[in-house]
Order: structure tokens, then C-alpha cells, then sequence
């Protein structure tokens, strides 16, 4: 039944179009239209069959929940096919247990009281209906096309047999004694012999019109379809009326070269029609009295504006009926963990210092949840030339907690955590001065984690012992800048604290538990401050834990009726960072407002994609979408302000893309992002806004890469926000983009004032002041250049000349190699945007003279 309603689906959906070209479009479209129309309603009636687009229905919860039992019921049902059940008996589905979670009960088919119902399952002997159906089309169809070729190859074997000649035109021209009707095939012309010259001449011009027009290749074309679908009747009409149409145009042609019209009919009616060649171009065809009509009084080419306006509505229309069905799919992203389906050899390389103390390390793996059990190690790993290595298959991110073990045996006071990615070599570089790690993840490495936190994020909700149990007014979001690159995330006021949750974010390379907090206070508006009291998690918890359950900070309490409070360091009279109320709804209560539709190329391997909100300090990753059939997904969110948002590929293997696209998502804007193998292309939104984003975009990207100093770019480019005022675009562009050659800019445009850029520049009076009375300073100061002993091509600038450098000089571990004054013309600094303004003042270069001295130099100055 299945085939038989597609090919019903195809039937309909033809005779819907050709309908419209005989209401409509038939003698009053010009002649080329109705040909791109006709040959276009096979492949269109194919794609209405074939395609099918979802469209998001926006249903109450409720509705929503009902839909789901019923879908899981039904699914249930659908794949117990070859098994005998009975609603009285529990049906089990397996569903797969998200990870560090058990398994999940089984989910049982409901029971009917007094009702039991025995399916019929019978065995399979032999091919199904649609199977039948099938074979029988596509023999029928191979058959049909195969005598259509047979007409091909005999046509060629005539065109090789017989001799020719060449037109003025270059198409070929055969006069034979065996042909008894002319007719074209290609771009050759086959004449009777015995014409007079009269004939001739109108056969020839009527032929030459045939093959200008390349209607050839529209009659092998239509004649392919109609074999193809031979049970469709509506492509033998279209057969049909292509081939009038055809000849209606070439007897036009004939008319506007001149031809007398009563003279070219009389030659059409000495013609006799007796060539059945379905490949060819018949001069003679069976609607003598149409073509004399259509000459006398043709309409073609009077169908106005509204008609060609109703043809594309009409094609919309119909595409649409049958191409898109409601819905009701839940637009929130379902998280879960990413699995790689392969383990994948993943590598770490810890770089010490010299001299560092730790000769080895003890590694603890955690666990899906990134927990951290430092009873026993899993392995020690030897430090070998101040490096340590390790490999292991991994076959999902995890976290190793890795502590260094003295030349004695003892634990050292070392401790760090690094972020392992399956299939990708992380470094990490160990201080000698404190337990501190440095961690260097690449782009990649860094979504990729942020992936596995966001999934735990979503999937957690209880909080670990050693986090706070808050009880009291709680305000959901809050607003205001980010305090060392950390998102706050919500207030509670407590009765004996008030609590502040914050979000660590991973690429910082360090967590809380390296910050020093104690100096933090807040206060409220009547100027009132309040002491920092604590900070959890406590001991015991890892630093990776703490990016999946943020972080909290305790002070003393707050009123409850405080509306805004100023975040401060002790001892300081000025606010770091500003928090006011903003109570938000639940993001399911709130109704979406822009929608982003994301469209991959069929030849690109991208199995999802991951959305990432890019603000100033953060990075949140929002969503992570499966493409559908279509290779389509589609985001939908509520946005109170414009965000710049980072889109990444996810390969079937589970890694990232290297390459991601940015663009901006606009409130109350449909975004359309079609992904091909190079390039990204954004479609729809608001048009306004994206063509001026990517004007100022490209405007910006071709200063950086003009030879000018910084101030003069960022003057250019404040000119060019001075004449879009009233644009989105290329504010949206200067959002967050606040530069210290600003520092010399007196005022900005008004229409800043309510950027990220803006804010952060009228809030900084002070800072620039003394950023600017700093440099002033400095290029006073003559410029002391240092070649490096490692790399004798680097140089290390000076701006003071003392402590260890002067000592260097002073003891004669460094030299001077060269010297310049102010103002000699061969200072090749001078002309350097870098050091232009120090160099004014004179360039002393310095080289090293006694390497040795040099270490001794940095040895004493470290033990001191």
C-alpha cells in the first residue's frame, strides 16, 4: 500500500501543476516560460513526493507530556513485530541509562481490564505487495526507455551512414532519397531529396528554429519522464504539450524572418506526417488547424506581472501542502553525555621547570561525573628530563587528578587536574614556585569539554555533599559584568548568609580554589558593606566538580528587600561590579523569539551541531541539535538583546570541527544557516541588520589587515560608527570590542552608550588616565632591548632598567651590541609602530656575553 500511495501522491501532484498551465499559463506565457514550466513539473511532483519537512507546533505542557506516553506506548507496539504479546501481559522496552546514572526501570504497555488481545503474527514466505509493485513499475519503466534508446542508437547509425553537409550555422545537413519526411535530430536536418526549393527553404528555416532553441534536448528529456512514470497519464499530457508548444515557436520564428505566411502554411500542407520516431523534431505534426490558429492569433507573451506572480505563489503553495506537516517536537535540546563510538588513544606531556623537586606522580581518574577518589592511584608516572607522559584509550572526556611525589617518597604540595579529550595530546606546564598547573587546550579540546559539562549541567539536578543547602528569596538571574571571567548566575538571601552561585568556565586554566576571595564585600545601596564569610565547595571536592555545580560565595546577610547591591574589594572605595534585580521566568515559560535553521550540504560528514553564546569573559554552550532526514536542525530560543553565538560541526565520530562560524542572533528574527564545504551562508533575519553586520564585519577585518597604527584604525573605524547611527549592524560589531588605543578618544558616539563597548569605556575614566599617564612615562624612557639566550633572534624589552637585567650588565653577563640615538635616521625602531614612540628617546641593544653568569644571575635572584 505504501508504493501505491506514493505513486498516487505523484499522480496528484503532477495533474495539480499541469492544471494551473492550462488555466493560467497556456496561450498567454511566452513560450520559453511554458517550456521551463512543463519540464520542471516531473522533477517537482518527485520532490512533493519524496520530501518532507517537520514544522515545530507549540503545544501546553500538558498536551506535550500526553504526546510523548502516547508516542513511547506506540513505539513500544511497533517494534514487537515477529513476537506474539497481549496487553495483559508487561511489555519491556530498554531505554539506554544516561551516563553515571543506573538503569532505568523498564517501561511497561498499559493493561486492559478484562481484555486480551492476541496479535496475528504470521511468517514471511515470499515478497510483500509493495514489493511486487514495485519490480512490476520499474520492469515496465526499464522496458519503455529501453526502446527509447533503441530510437537513440538508430538515429545515430542513420546520422553516421549518410553524407552530409554544414549550414551556414554550423548544424548539419542530409538530403536523401530514403528520407520521406524532414525532420531534425540534434543538431543535424534530414531532407526528402526530391524538395523544390521553395519548400526547402521553409523546412530549413523552420529546422534551424528547432535546434536554436535546443528543443531537442526538451523532447529526449520529456520522452526520459514519460517512459520513466508510463503509468502517470498527466507526463504523456505534458509529452504532448511540449512538443505543440515546440512547434508553435519555431513557426513563429519562421514568421519574423520574413516568410510569407500563406506560402509557409501551403508548405505545411503539402507535407504528409509518417514519421513515427519518437526522438525527433517532425516538421509535419497532427494540429495543422492549431499551429494556423496560433499563427493568426497567437496571445503568447500578454501574461502580465500577477499572472507570473500567481505561478510562483501557486508553486509555493502546492510545495508547501505537501511538503510540510505539523509537529509537536520539543524545541529545548535533550542533553546527554557524549560517548565516542571508538576508544581513542589520548595523550597528556606535563613540562616541569628546572630544578622542580617532583620526580614523579601519582594519576587518580575520575569517574563519569568527574569525581575525583584520591585513596589509591592508578598509575605513577616518571619524570623523565622535566617531562612526564602518559597515554590511555578513552572513549569519552574525563578528568586525572595528578599529585607529585618528592625524591623522598612523600607527597609533595603539588596538586592539579587536567581535562582529558579522547584522541587529543593535552599540555600542561608545572611551576616550581607554588602547586599551580597551567593547562593549554586548543579550540577544540575546550568545546569539547564544555560539551561534557554542559550534558552533566542539564542531566544533574541534586547537588554533592559539600555544597550549600539554600533556603530564602532567591533572585533566578542576575545581571551585570562577569568577575574574573565568571558568570553570576543567581542570589540567595538567606537568613545567616547570602549566598552568590557563579559558573566557573573552563578555559581559564585555573578554578576558585586559586582566587583569593577574602577581600570581597558587598554593598548595599545605603552604602552598607557586608564581609565574605566563605566560599563552597569545600575541601574534598575537585576543581572539575565545581564547573558542573558552579561555585558558591558566602557573606554576611543582606536584607531581604535590598533591590541592588555593588560587589567590592576591602579596603577600596570604588565598585568593581554592579548586580541589579532581574527576576527571570523559567526558560520553558518563556515564548521563543528567534529562530536559527541550520541546513548542511548532502556531501559535508557533519552529524550535529553545537551552538555556543559568546559573551565578554564567558562562553555558554546553549544547545547541541541532530541533523534530521533532511539534514536540517532547527534552534529556537527567547532573547531580550542581540548575541554573538559560535556554530561548530560534530563529526559521526564524535569530535569537532575544526573550523566554526560566528554570526549574531536578533531578537524576533528566522535565521537561516546553510553549511557547505568551505563556507557558511546566513539567509533571512532581519535584512536590515545582517547586511549592515557583515558591511561593518568586512570593513573592520580589511583594516586589521592594513600596515596602520592602532589609534588611527580605531579612529577609522569610530568615523564609520558616526555614519550608521541608527544601524544594528555594525554596533553589534563594535559590541565588546574595546581597544586601549581608545584611550586617546575624547567621546564616543551616543548610540554606544548602551553597548558592552560603551559601558565599558564610560565606566573607566579613571583607568584611562592612568593607562595614559603610564605610557606617557614610558616613552620618556630610552628602549632596552635584550637578546634572548635561548633564542638569539627573540628580544625581552626592559622597561625599567634595574634589578636582574642592570645586575646583568653590571657583572658583564650581557653587553652592549648596538646603540641609537633619537634621532638617527638609521634606527630602524623609529619606523616601527610598535616602538615608534619609545624610540625617540634612544635603542640600546644588549647581547649575551657569559651564559653561564646569566643562570648563576637568575639562580640567586630565585633563591632571594
Amino acid at each position: 500500500m505504501e508504493t501505491l500511495i506514493y505513486l498516487g501522491k505523484f499522480v496528484v501532484a503532477t495533474a495539480l501543476l499541469l492544471l494551473f498551465y492550462w488555466v493560467v499559463l497556456r496561450h498567454r506565457a511566452s513560450y520559453r516560460l511554458i517550456r521551463s514550466y512543463l519540464v520542471s513539473i516531473p522533477v517537482l511532483g518527485v520532490l512533493m513526493c519524496i520530501l518532507s519537512f517537520d514544522v515545530p507546533v507549540e503545544l501546553p505542557r500538558s498536551i506535550e507530556h500526553n504526546v510523548e506516553q502516547i508516542e513511547q506506548h506506540l513505539l513500544t507496539w511497533d517494534h514487537a513485530e515477529g513476537e506474539v504479546a497481549q496487553w495483559n501481559e508487561p511489555v519491556q522496552s530498554a531505554p539506554v541509562a544516561m551516563e553515571g546514572q543506573t538503569e532505568p526501570a523498564p517501561v511497561q504497555a498499559p493493561a486492559v481490564q478484562g481484555m486480551t488481545v492476541e496479535p496475528k503474527v504470521q511468517a514471511r514466505t515470499g515478497r510483500s505487495y509493495d514489493e511486487w509493485m514495485v519490480l512490476l513499475v520499474a520492469g515496465i519503466s526499464v522496458a519503455l526507455i529501453m526502446v527509447f534508446a533503441f530510437y537513440v542508437v538508430r538515429m545515430f547509425h542513420v546520422k553516421r551512414r549518410l553524407v552530409g553537409e554544414r549550414t551556414d550555422e554550423g548544424y548539419g545537413l542530409i538530403r536523401s532519397v530514403s528520407i520521406s519526411t524532414p525532420f531534425s535530430f540534434g543538431e543535424t536536418i534530414f531532407l526528402p531529396a526530391d524538395l523544390d526549393a521553395r519548400s526547402e527553404e521553409m523546412i530549413v528555416r523552420h529546422e534551424k528554429a528547432h535546434i536554436a532553441h535546443h528543443h531537442y534536448l526538451e523532447v529526449w528529456y520529456i520522452e526520459f519522464w514519460s517512459r520513466l512514470c508510463w503509468f502517470n497519464p498527466v507526463m504523456w499530457l505534458c509529452r504532448s504539450e511540449l512538443r505543440n508548444v515546440h512547434e508553435y515557436e519555431a513557426d513563429r520564428d519562421v514568421i519574423r524572418q520574413g516568410a510569407d505566411v500563406h506560402v509557409y502554411q501551403s508548405t505545411l500542407l503539402e507535407m504528409v506526417m509518417n514519421e513515427s520516431n519518437p526522438v525527433v523534431n517532425g516538421f509535419n505534426h497532427s494540429f495543422i488547424r492549431q499551429r494556423f490558429v496560433e499563427m493568426k492569433h497567437s496571445t503568447a507573451g500578454t501574461l502580465g506581472r500577477m499572472g507570473k506572480a500567481s505561478l510562483l505563489l501557486w508553486i509555493v503553495v502546492l510545495f508547501g501542502s505537501f511538503t510540510l506537516r505539523p509537529s509537536a517536537k520539543l524545541t529545548q535540546p535533550e542533553w546527554h553525555v557524549p560517548v565516542y563510538p571508538d576508544p581513542l588513544q589520548t595523550h597528556f606531556l606535563l613540562n616541569l621547570v628546572e630544578d622542580n623537586p617532583v620526580t614523579s606522580f601519582h594519576l587518580y581518574m575520575g569517574d563519569s561525573l568527574f569525581h575525583i577518589d584520591e585513596t589509591t592511584p592508578d598509575t605513577v608516572i616518571p619524570v623523565i628530563d622535566n617531562r612526564a607522559e602518559y597515554s590511555l584509550a578513552l572513549d569519552r572526556v574525563t578528568v586525572v587528578g595528578l599529585r607529585g611525589i618528592g625524591p623522598d617518597g612523600q607527597q609533595t604540595q603539588w596538586y592539579g587536574e587536567l581535562f582529558l579529550v579522547p584522541g587529543c595530546l593535552t599540555r600542561a606546564y608545572v611551576s616550581r614556585e607554588s602547586p599551580y598547573l597551567v593547562k593549554y587546550y586548543d579550540d577544540i579540546q575546550r568545546k569539547s569539554v564544555l560539551r561534557a559539562v554542559t550534558s552533566l549541567r542539564h542531566t544533574i539536578t541534586s547537588l554533592p555533599v559539600g555544597y550549600p543547602r539554600m533556603e530564602g528569596k532567591v533572585w533566578d538571574c542576575v545581571g551585570g559584568q562577569d568577575i574574573w571571567g565568571i558568570s553570576p548566575q543567581s542570589v540567595c538571601f538567606g537568613e545567616d548568609k547570602t549566598w552568590i552561585k557563579f559558573e566557573p568556565q573552563i578555559n581559564l586554566g585555573f578554578y576558585w580554589k586559586s582566587m583569593n576571595l577574602t577581600s570581597l564585600l558587598l554593598e548595599d545601596p545605603q552604602g552598607n558593606r557586608y564581609r565574605y564569610q566563605s566560599s563552597s565547595p569545600t575541601e574534598g571536592v575537585s576543581e572539575a566538580e565545581s564547573l558542573i555545580y558552579g561555585h558558591y560565595v558566602a557573606f554576611e546577610p543582606l536584607p531581604s528587600d535590598v533591590a541592588y547591591f555593588n560587589l567590592c574589594r576591602a579596603g577600596e572605595n570604588d565598585s568593581l561590579h554592579y548586580f541589579a534585580k532581574n527576576i527571570c521566568k523559567a526558560k520553558s515559560e518563556r515564548k521563543p523569539n528567534f529562530e536559527l535553521t541550520i541546513e548542511a550540504s548532502p556531501g559535508i560528514p557533519d552529524c550535529a551541531y553545537i551552538i555556543e553564546y559568546i559573551k565578554p569573559g564567558a562562553e555558554n554552550l546553549v544547545a547541541e541539535l541532530p541533523l534530521d532526514q533532511n539534514r536540517q536542525c532547527t534552534y529556537t530560543a527567547h532573547l531580550d538583546s542581540i548575541v554573538r553565538a559560535e556554530v561548530t560541526a560534530i563529526f559521526p565520530d564524535g569530535s569537532v570541527c575544526v573550523k566554526a562560524g560566528v554570526l549574531p542572533l536578533v531578537p524576533g528574527a528566522k535565521v537561516k544557516l546553510n553549511v557547505y564545504h568551505a563556507y557558511w551562508q546566513v539567509d533571512g533575519g532581519k535584512s536590515e541588520f545582517y547586511r549592515d553586520w557583515v558591511n561593518a564585519k568586512d570593513m573592520c577585518e580589511n583594516l586589521d589587515k592594513r600596515n596602520i597604527l592602532p589609534a588611527e584604525r580605531d579612529s577609522i573605524r569610530l568615523c564609520y560608527l558616526n555614519q550608521h547611527l541608527d544601524r544594528l549592524g555594525c554596533l553589534y560589531y563594535y559590541d565588546d570590542s574595546y581597544s586601549e588605543s581608545l584611550d586617546e578618544v575624547d567621546s564616543l558616539p551616543a548610540v554606544t552608550a548602551h553597548t558592552q563597548f560603551g559601558r565599558e569605556w564610560a565606566g573607566n575614566a579613571e583607568s584611562r588616565a592612568r593607562r595614559k599617564e603610564r605610557r606617557q612615562a614610558v616613552a620618556q624612557r630610552p628602549l632596552w632591548l635584550f637578546r634572548s639566550p635561548d633564542r638569539p633572534l627573540s628580544t625581552i624589552i626592559i622597561d625599567e632598567f634595574k634589578g636582574m637585567y642592570a645586575e646583568f650588565v653590571h657583572r658583564g653577563a650581557y653587553v652592549l651590541e648596538k646603540e641609537y640615538s633619537g634621532d638617527d635616521p638609521e634606527n630602524p625602531y623609529l619606523h616601527s609602530d610598535y616602538f615608534a614612540a619609545r624610540a625617540r628617546n634612544g635603542v640600546k641593544i644588549y647581547k649575551v656575553a657569559d651564559l653561564e653568569l646569566v643562570k648563576k644571575i637568575k639562580r640567586e635572584y630565585k633563591e632571594n
